[in-house]
């Protein structure tokens, strides 16, 4: 009998652990916004996502093109690029915060340092399956700008 139960407590306990590489969600595939649709917020109106366990490469796509940025993904064998030549790079990252990721891009002139723009996404998925990404751009002279996106897949 107490055999029985020892084996019922070590399956319940196997059950309720959950492994961190099963808490991350997955982001990649394609992402259609769903709000805001208002233009004056100018939101990519389609995202294309790979991902795996060093980086995620999102593709932002809007009525004026599209542009592609690679976030190293920090602690999981990535690390933040860096900066050359004479004209800035986007120094690049994204590191995991409990279920979401946050990715952060900013760029400096390098005559400058009061010229530099942060951006900084908070991306989750809810329950419905639905994208959310929280925005904040940090600007020259202390400039705050946040707004919240949100996408589905297709058909969904």
């Amino acid at each position: 009998m107490s055999m029985t139960i020892a084996l019922c407590l070590a399956v319940a306990a196997l059950q309720n652990t959950s492994s961190p590489a099963h808490d991350k969600p997955n982001f990649a595939g394609e992402w259609i916004l769903v709000a805001p649709e208002d233009a004056a917020s100018r939101p990519p109106r389609n995202l294309t996502v790979v991902q795996d366990a060093a980086s995620i490469k999102v593709t932002r796509a809007s009525d004026a093109g599209s542009e592609s940025t690679t976030y190293p993904i920090e602690g999981d064998g990535g690390s933040a690029a860096g900066t050359s030549g004479a004209r800035s790079k986007p120094l690049t990252s994204a590191r995991w915060v409990d279920r979401s990721l946050a990715l952060n891009q900013g760029q400096c002139s390098q005559q400058s340092l009061e010229n530099c723009v942060e951006r900084r996404e908070a991306w989750s998925i809810d329950q419905k399956g639905l994208l959310t990404i929280e925005l904040t751009t940090y600007g020259p002279g202390k400039n705050v700008s946040k707004r919240t996106f949100i996408y589905r897949r297709p058909g969904a």
